[in-house]
């Protein structure tokens, strides 16, 4: 019995050997005295976790949110009254520069009448008047149509008809002013045509004279070749006065 128990006794110490012996074997062979140095990060701003950028203490609460970038201050924007108003503006100055533009290239010369004549020379006669006719004598020369552009060629014809006009003899002794209006029509070629008194001065003498002004004035310079008319109406206003 007493082998028995020697041989128990052996073989628990030699398991206990086999258990705790590897342990302090693998205790021994450890590295001793190494450091490992670990430097702390800080998270860049907005992700989770960071720290709060706010000063200690401050009281103000965290942003919720980020302003997105739609929310930053643009130009406003027209509204579409805003725009209609402006385009119209805008016509009417168009409008306003281009009848400007259009009275400025046709404007209405003075001694216009109501008749729908239109006057576009006049002058007065003798070396006292400064133009072309005898002393006392003064013209108006008159047309059915507007805009007339050759305004030589009028001066022409006014010139040459007062060039060829004189006082009847006793036109003095009857009266001390005396005005006739004499119509014709000048061809393409120069000659005169539908001649006639169209206002009588209540003098025959004095009309028959303005009649044979303009029948001695034949024939006159070819129409302008940029005037597209055949003819070309005029009225005579012949005027005298001593």
């Amino acid at each position: 019995m007493r082998n028995g128990f020697i041989i128990s006794l052996s073989a628990h110490v030699g398991l206990l050997v086999a258990v705790f012996l590897p342990v302090s074997l693998r205790t021994a062979v450890l590295p001793t005295g190494l450091v490992y140095d670990v430097s702390l990060v800080s998270l860049p701003a907005g992700m989770p976790g960071a720290p709060d950028a706010r000063a200690a203490g401050s009281d103000d609460p965290p942003d919720a949110t980020v302003a997105p970038a739609e929310s930053q201050t643009t130009r406003p924007k027209l509204t579409e009254p805003a725009k209609e108003i402006k385009k119209q503006d805008e016509k009417a100055k168009a409008k306003d520069a281009q009848l400007t533009s259009k009275s400025s290239g046709t404007k209405k010369t003075s001694g216009s009448s109501d008749s729908g004549l239109h006057s576009l020379v006049k002058g007065g006669g003798g070396a006292g008047g400064g133009g072309v006719g005898p002393p006392g004598f003064s013209s108006q020369l008159q047309l059915d149509i507007e805009n007339f552009e050759f305004s030589y060629y009028l001066v022409a014809v006014r010139n040459k008809v007062s060039s060829n006009w004189s006082p009847p003899a006793g036109l003095g002794t009857q009266t001390t002013k005396a005005r006739t209006v004499v119509y014709f029509k000048i061809q393409r070629g120069g000659k005169i045509g539908d001649l006639k008194t169209e206002t009588p001065s209540g003098i025959v003498l004095f009309d028959q004279s303005a009649l044979r002004a303009v029948v001695r004035s034949e024939p006159f310079p070819p129409l302008p070749g940029g005037f597209p008319g055949g003819s070309l109406g005029v009225h005579f206003g012949f005027e005298y006065a001593r």
